[in-house]
């Protein structure tokens, strides 16, 4: 059925000649035209309330039809369920007609087993993961060598993603002496070609503990163009183990998992350092001495670049980082961070924090940063690296004194901004000089020093006199209590 919007009523039906001279004078109408003007208004509105009832008409036939398409679309799918469920009879009884109506799933794992090998070298790029187990089935002399077969895959796949993992069984009888034939596949690198993206960030994860130290010159890459950055755990001696453009990485890390395996030797960590020339950010554990380094003198090693230096132990009983910064000129170097994991006054070396200020004293180092945690501190030191490095601003665990000098003193860290002091201190620390080095570096009264914008007052008491620790801590409180916050 089809609907078409009509109108009975013509544009025309205004225009009468009789009645066009009103259009153009102000005069009044006469009694014959007034009448003939009320007879028109009359008519246009029976008109109007004629098409409004047609309105209000095809507004329920529109909702009858609707009703109807809405009854429709149910049957639609009620038959289209009714023709899967018969679909779904037909094909079960196909299946009752052939002869074989059912397989044992071994049968099946059989088959699909051939056909999944088949289709990896038909279409590399439908198989994007290989897991490969080492066992006597799957590398014994026969028709499919699986090493043969890897190495054709990994060729064609070329640009697609691949993931190949390979597992040797421990618990397979024979594994643990494989064919000849079967180590020279798995070991001979020119078997297999592996075309990767090129990579800019490297992480290598060594699983095997101190059995990673046994690889030499291992190439990954045939070439790493925009590797910049390298991280590595558990492997010792990264610069010996793999085969990378050590030149052209510009941040390196290194951890360990294996406290007694894999950790690196300081002289390994200082030879580390020397295969990266372009290093400019290093995270470095170092937790194993290095009698060589003791008795025999060795070459410096300068890092032009480097920029931000991190060490860090978790070990108490020995602290070698200073073998490392010994042997190091970083004249480049703006942050330094030390954190020794726990303060152990039996085991703990003074020498640490000296070898921070030999390695500033080498080279004057511009360090804005100079993070000290969890070690001893020379007082001479400390004195010697603030008037050395005028160019500090965050200088954690600061000792405490007052840094706006007389008219005739040098100023000491004008440029300082986080102020961090924290452990345990003597009873002599003077607060007093405390509060007036923080008020001098909060008022607008000494232009030749940055203001302070972070101050961190943290101080630990022992526990053995905890009268004279209340009266201490008392003391404390009412003097810091004068500084005005709100400045």
């Amino acid at each position: 059925m089809t609907f078409r919007a009509t109108s009975t009523f013509s544009d025309n039906a205004l225009e009468n000649s009789n009645l066009a001279h009103l259009t153009r004078r102000n005069e009044e109408t006469l009694p014959a035209e007034a009448a003939t003007l009320k007879g028109m208004i009359d008519e246009y509105s029976e008109c109007m309330t004629a098409l409004d009832s047609r309105v209000v008409n095809l507004g329920e036939l529109q909702t009858t039809f609707l009703q109807q398409v809405s009854l429709i679309d149910n049957e639609v799918e009620h038959i289209l369920a009714e023709r899967e469920k018969l679909s779904d009879a037909i094909n079960f009884r196909k299946k009752l007609l052939s002869l074989v109506r059912s397989l044992p799933s071994g049968i099946l794992c059989r088959i699909f087993y051939e056909t999944v090998r088949e289709v990896v070298l038909s279409f590399p790029e439908l198989c994007s993961y290989l897991n490969v187990i080492v066992t006597d089935n799957n590398f014994f002399m026969r028709t499919y060598r699986y090493m043969r077969l890897l190495s054709r895959q990994l060729a064609r796949s070329k640009q697609h993603r691949l993931t190949v993992m390979i597992h040797r069984d421990a618990e397979e009888k024979n594994t643990g002496s494989l064919p000849s034939h079967v180590l020279c596949c798995i070991f001979i690198p020119a078997t297999v070609t592996v075309i990767l993206p090129i990579p800019e960030h490297l992480i290598l994860l060594s699983t095997d503990g101190g059995e990673m130290s046994e690889l030499e010159g291992t190439v990954l890459f045939d070439g790493a163009p925009k590797l910049r950055t390298i991280e590595v755990m558990d492997i010792k001696y990264p610069s010996r183990s793999f085969t990378l453009p050590w030149n052209q990485i510009i941040g390196f890390r290194s951890d360990h998992a294996f406290l007694h395996d894999a950790h690196p030797s300081a002289l390994e960590i200082v030879d580390q350092l020397r295969s990266m020339p372009n290093i400019e950010e290093c995270h470095l554990r170092c937790e194993s001495w290095d009698t060589s380094l003791i008795d025999e003198e060795q070459a410096q090693v300068i890092c032009r670049e480097l920029r931000l230096l991190n060490f860090s132990m978790r070990l108490t009983h020995q602290r070698p980082s200073f073998q490392v910064l010994n042997q190091l000129t970083t004249p480049a170097l703006s942050t330094l961070f030390f954190d020794g994991w726990t303060f152990n006054k039996e085991f703990d070396v003074d020498n640490t924090f000296t070898a921070i200020r030999n390695l500033i004293d080498r080279f004057y180092c511009p360090s804005t940063r100079l993070r000290f945690i969890h070690g001893l501190v020379l007082t001479e030191c400390i004195l010697s690296t603030i008037c050395l490095t005028p160019t500090l601003s965050f200088f954690d665990k600061l000792t405490i004194r007052r840094t706006v000098p007389s008219a005739d003193a040098v100023t000491l860290l004008p440029r300082l901004r986080v102020f961090v002091l924290s452990g345990i201190m003597s009873e002599d620390v003077d607060s007093e000089g405390s509060v007036g080095m923080i008020e001098s570096r909060c008022r607008p009264v000494n232009t030749a020093v940055t203001w302070l914008e972070t101050v961190v007052l943290l101080r630990l008491f022992s526990k053995r006199n905890q009268t004279k620790t209340f009266l201490r801590l008392y003391l404390d409180w009412t003097t810091f209590t004068r500084l005005d916050v709100t400045q």
